[in-house]
């Protein structure tokens, strides 16, 4: 399955912000390292996918993306959790539910607001954690 992307990878950081809002506003598919900011928040997601309302970030990680008490890593949460902050303050967020793809290319979804966790993994299944929003992350 061949999926078509905008990669901004390659231009230096003065141009990846440029870049990457001309893609935005020509609803490209899939935005590969982009960067925006809004005010003084600065992000450099590793991708932008749009979903036909507005843009989801998502990041790629080579580790694991649990603690090992199971839940989402705090470093991984507040860094999808600014980017999708940015895309609200651009007007072109879709979703408040970012994503991660781990190191095995399973699809981590975060959902700030509910402190949720949703997985799906490969060929088996899917894997959701919730906890209450008083848990210390």
């Amino acid at each position: 399955m061949g999926v078509t992307f905008v990669s901004c990878a390659s231009y230096d950081i003065a141009e990846r912000e440029s870049q990457t809002l001309d893609a935005i506003n020509a609803k490209a598919t899939l935005i590969y390292r982009g960067r925006n900011s809004s005010g003084d928040l600065l992000g450099e997601p590793n991708l932008l996918r749009w979903n036909g309302k507005g843009y989801v970030p998502g990041d790629i990680q080579s580790g694991a993306e649990l603690d090992e008490k199971g839940y989402l890593k705090k470093d991984y949460g507040v860094q999808v959790a600014l980017y999708t902050d940015i895309l609200e303050q651009l007007g072109v967020a879709s979703t408040r539910t970012p994503f991660i793809f781990n190191i095995e290319g399973d699809e981590i979804t975060y959902d700030p607001d509910a402190y949720r966790v949703s997985a799906t993994l490969g060929q088996t299944g899917t894997y959701t954690q919730r906890w209450p929003r008083t848990h210390a992350m």
